[in-house]
């Protein structure tokens, strides 16, 4: 494949990468309560002071009884917001935003302005309403990528439902999490000590402390509030704000993990939901972590055997020998980087990022074949360096990184996912994942002090989501995916007193917008005419 391959869909697939790629995970849990102390200082981006003028009373919440408390009051007023669509300045769509509580347990304290983006249904007819997307992350600015997700939905569906995006809360522009300055996170996401030696230990737990700290002062104490059950809670206000009764949502990879959520928090609010390369919510990070590595193992054997059947692919011998030459590669980038036209080496981060990263869709495997062979033959790492500046969001030719998906990344991982980070332990998860992923383990694993030093502890726990009451929750997931694996589609939908699960048989990761028409004629039965499909559908 040439490297003007559809960036943009690797853009949107980047946008879905798991916590376990990216030395991130998270402190040890506690009981569960929100207590998250405020930090000192620090400006608190996108809040709104909560002296000005609330929003108008509202007409969409029941009228309150009399013994309605000031909250409910409060919160009925976020309810009834009018949304102001204006033309968006950078793309082809309408742009507006709405007020949220920073703290749903404080509604009438400060006040978040969550951004939003509208493209309306391109049909003459009526409307049957909106269809809220995410696109992954977490840390993706569904803003950003609402032209990507509108375009994965059939025209169909397009042509009769306005589809918005929103900027989740610390993403995009929604109290944006703000860390390191570009010199000091190229820094950061290249860090890889020797994870052997003590010493190399206590220089990852030093740096992580160090990114946490930075990230409390230059967010502020918006930085305790950006997890995924606020974010849920904020789809509800969005619901309200553009006048359906009911939400409608396509939610990719970890937008899986925020519709679950939203379904067990408003079942009564679900409408037509479809959660495509499914989060299992009932997942500890070390499991999941080790989940997804054997997921990234089984897909890049898959991607090791085609590129040796290429003429340019530098790999050579069986796939056993050709996986043992991708391992040795990247751990060569330790002591030997290699030059890029860029001016930044390809370290043994980027490189596994650049690989890894491919995986995600097997259209793009021609191009990491060509990758690699300019990097094992040639000596230049320019075109996995590119693959990997995909994931960061980064602009290869300056190295700027373009959004703050990394920061808000970290900061919602982190207080979503409670992980032990422990030496004995996360020795012990080594292990486990040496076992299930051979050739990747050695550059994955101790993710767990990504967020051993996060400046508030994790306010959510893993457990099994039913959402009763809900109508039927359509769960997609693709046999070869290899970020999000099937299991983890068949533990969502399990979960779910209504949920309906859809096998797609294929590669990559997700099936909305690139898997086939018998994946597209369900969507629009099931978006258009409220029609779920049966129950063990394989397409």
């Amino acid at each position: 494949m040439p490297r003007s391959a559809p960036r943009h869909l690797l853009r949107v697939l980047a946008a879905s990468l798991a916590a376990a790629l990216a030395l991130a995970a998270c402190t040890n849990p506690d009981d569960g309560a929100r207590e998250p102390s405020a930090p000192a200082g620090g400006p608190a981006s996108s809040l709104v002071s909560d002296t000005e003028s609330e929003p108008a009373a509202s007409p969409d919440m029941e009228a309150q009884s009399p013994g309605a408390t000031p909250d409910d009051e409060v919160m009925a007023a976020f309810y009834s917001q009018e949304v102001r669509w204006q033309p968006c300045a950078t793309q082809d769509a309408e742009c507006a935003s709405i007020e949220a509580p920073m703290d749903y347990e404080n509604p009438g304290g400060a006040r978040i302005s969550v951004a939003l983006a509208r493209i309306p249904a391109t049909g003459q007819g009526e409307s049957l309403g909106s269809i809220l997307t995410n696109p992954g992350g977490p840390g993706a600015s569904g803003v950003d990528y609402l032209p990507y997700m509108a375009m994965s939905l059939p025209p169909e569906v397009t042509e009769v439902f306005d589809v918005v995006g929103f900027d989740p809360r610390g993403a995009g522009q929604t109290s944006p999490v703000g860390c390191l300055d570009d010199a000091s996170m190229d820094e950061y996401v290249n860090t890889y000590p020797d994870t052997l030696d003590t010493e190399g230990i206590r220089e990852m737990r030093q740096a992580a402390e160090e990114f946490g700290e930075a990230c409390m002062a230059n967010t502020g104490e918006a930085l305790g509030f950006v997890d995924s059950g606020s974010t849920a809670r904020d789809m509800d206000v969005i619901r309200a704000a553009v006048g359906d009764e009911k939400l409608n949502y396509l939610g990719v990879s970890y937008g899986t993990y925020l519709g679950a959520l939203y379904a067990e928090r408003f079942p009564e609010h679900v409408g037509r939901l479809v959660l495509d390369a499914a989060v299992d919510p009932t997942a500890d990070q070390g499991d999941e972590e080790i989940a997804q590595m054997a997921g990234f193992e089984a897909a890049l054997r898959v991607f090791t055997s085609d590129c040796l059947e290429s003429d340019i692919c530098p790999l050579t011998g069986s796939v056993d020998e050709a996986m043992a030459q991708i391992h040795d590669f990247i751990a060569a980038r330790a002591s030997e980087p290699l030059p890029t036209e860029y001016g930044r080496p390809l370290t043994v981060q980027m490189a596994l990022m650049g690989i890894l990263l491919a995986m995600y869709e097997d259209a793009t495997w021609p191009m990491l074949t060509t990758a690699l062979a300019s990097a094992m033959e040639l000596g230049d790492g320019t075109e996995l360096l590119e693959l990997a500046d995909l994931y960061f969001d980064r602009d290869s030719e300056t190295g700027e990184f373009t959004t703050n998906m990394f920061d808000a990344f970290l900061a919602i991982t982190c207080l979503d996912s409670p992980v032990d980070a422990r030496r004995a332990v996360m020795d012990e998860r080594m292990v486990q994942m040496r076992e299930a992923a051979p050739t990747l383990a050695d550059f994955s694993a101790f993710g767990a002090i990504g967020c051993a030093e996060w400046p508030f502890p994790a306010v959510l726990e893993p457990h099994s989501i039913a959402a009763d009451g809900a109508d039927p929750i359509v769960v997609i997931g693709t046999t070869g995916d290899p970020a999000t694996p099937f299991a983890n589609a068949e533990a969502l939908a399990g979960g779910f007193s209504s949920g309906v699960l859809v096998t797609y048989d294929g590669e990559g990761h997700g099936a909305v917008g690139r898997s086939n028409t018998c994946v597209t004629d369900m969507l629009n039965d099931y978006y258009i005419n409220g029609t779920p499909p049966e129950p063990g559908l394989t397409c």
